[in-house]
């Protein structure tokens, strides 16, 4: 666990996506029927206090190949694992899913992540935090932008991000590769501010641990226990919140039995409940 920030054990990525329709492009399950795509691709790392940029627009620009575009995300976990890095982006679970949804989950698994977001949550969010409706706040690349440097105009204007036109591609791929400094950089000046408090940065690392398992749940769905779900949804005196039975009663894979400990304890569980007909 990286508990002091090291520019060269750092390595930043960000990928834009495009689709069928403009909404298909946050969509990465829809990869599997073609739906949906990779339209620029990059990481970057730092050397001698300057940034060199890897990666490239996927190819052909209308709708690019997957061996292109799989060939640059192979390079990239390469270089990661043989020099030992930590990814480093902005709401990194769904660039993680966007990877599995092209192969790459075992990649995906083996990687170390680190996410500027919640480097920026964990030093700002305190307790009581969700009962405050005056400190809550968005935490977008764009907005760690306005808040760190607001002196600075945005650089999201006139950003076309279906077009396949060869210069709209261009400045696009110029965009992200900017989103991926950003990143790298604000990342960077929250790392630093918790190193002073460890035990709250620790906290940011074992969440950041989950990308792989959010970007997973993301993609597929959570497998679900039906019939067991179904036990619990008709349980009218346990003490699982409406929205719990509700999402329970949802049609969902079939999980195993021994699954099942996952679930909160109720009356259904502890055998203390009577017959009861299912909740309408």
């Amino acid at each position: 666990m990286m508990l002091q920030w090291d520019d060269t054990r750092v390595r930043a990525m960000d990928c834009e996506t495009s689709g069928v329709k403009p909404e298909y492009a946050l969509q990465p399950w829809r990869h599997t029927k073609g739906e949906m795509w990779i339209t620029s691709f990059v990481h970057l790392i730092k050397e001698g206090g300057k940034f060199r940029d890897i990666g490239g627009l996927g190819l052909p620009l209308e709708r690019p190949s997957d061996d292109h575009v799989k060939k640059m995300i192979a390079e990239f976990f390469r270089e990661v694992e043989e020099n030992d890095q930590y990814v480093v982006g902005w709401n990194l679970a769904y660039d993680a899913a966007v990877m599995i949804a092209y192969g790459f989950e075992e990649e995906v698994f083996r990687t170390k992540w680190l996410d500027g977001m919640l480097l920026w949550r964990h030093w700002f969010i305190e307790p009581e935090y969700d009962k405050d409706r005056g400190k809550k706040k968005p935490y977008g690349l764009k907005d760690c932008f306005a808040e760190l440097l607001p002196e600075l105009p945005a650089y999201n204007d006139d950003i076309d991000f279906h077009d396949p036109d060869p210069a709209v591609r261009q400045r696009l791929h110029r965009y992200n590769v900017r989103d991926s400094k950003a990143a790298f950089g604000f990342a960077r000046h929250w790392f630093k501010l918790l190193q002073e408090y460890p035990q709250r940065l620790k906290a940011a690392l074992i969440e950041a641990e989950c990308i792989p398992f959010i970007a997973q749940a993301n993609l597929r769905g959570i497998p679900v226990d039906t019939l067991y779900a179904k036990e619990l949804s008709g349980c009218r005196s346990c003490s699982l919140p409406r929205s719990w039975r509700y999402w329970l009663r949802m049609g969902s894979p079939r999980r195993s039995s021994a699954h099942r400990s996952s679930w909160p304890r109720c009356c259904t569980t502890t055998g203390s409940c009577r017959s009861t007909p299912t909740i309408r």
